[in-house]
């Protein structure tokens, strides 16, 4: 490993910090500001789900609405939207499985927590989606047992 001076790690710091502080004043300028400072995941989720109602299916919205209710809002509803991070989804992904939910509902979980975020990026609250960077448990294929042919009486 190679020794470098205090003085030329101050200087190699400051200059990444100088290009990201660039880049951010030429996104602003572009028209590129992100809004979700103080946005919190739980009011997102919620506003979310009212303004996708007549976008998509009766059945998918009422899906969406419980998994968000039951599962997301109280485990996550305080963290701000612009905060979360991969961390903060795969312990409470872990915990659900644990619990007995089956891998396929947890998959349903994330899906609704990756749709919102996504939504969020769109409208340019946030620069990024944290979710993509989390995989959701696979689901287990059961083995399918066909039925035994029918005993015919045919004697």
């Amino acid at each position: 490993m190679r020794y470098f001076p205090l003085s030329c790690r101050l200087y190699c710091f400051h200059g990444e910090v100088r290009q990201k502080l660039t880049k951010a004043t030429a996104d602003r300028d572009g028209g590129l500001v992100y809004t979700g400072e103080g946005a919190k995941l739980g009011v997102y989720l919620t506003s979310w789900l009212k303004g996708s109602e007549g976008t998509i299916r009766r059945s998918t919205f009422v899906r969406y609405e419980q998994i968000s209710r039951v599962h997301l809002r109280p485990a996550l509803e305080n963290l701000k939207l612009k905060n979360v991070m991969p961390a903060h989804v795969r312990d409470p992904y872990r915990q659900k499985l644990d619990a007995g939910l089956s891998p396929r509902t947890v998959q349903y979980i994330h899906v609704t927590l990756h749709k919102a975020p996504k939504q969020a990026v769109r409208d340019g609250m946030i620069p990024r989606n944290a979710m993509e960077a989390v995989k959701p448990p696979r689901p287990t294929r059961k083995e399918m047992r066909p039925h035994s042919p029918p005993k015919s009486d045919a004697s």
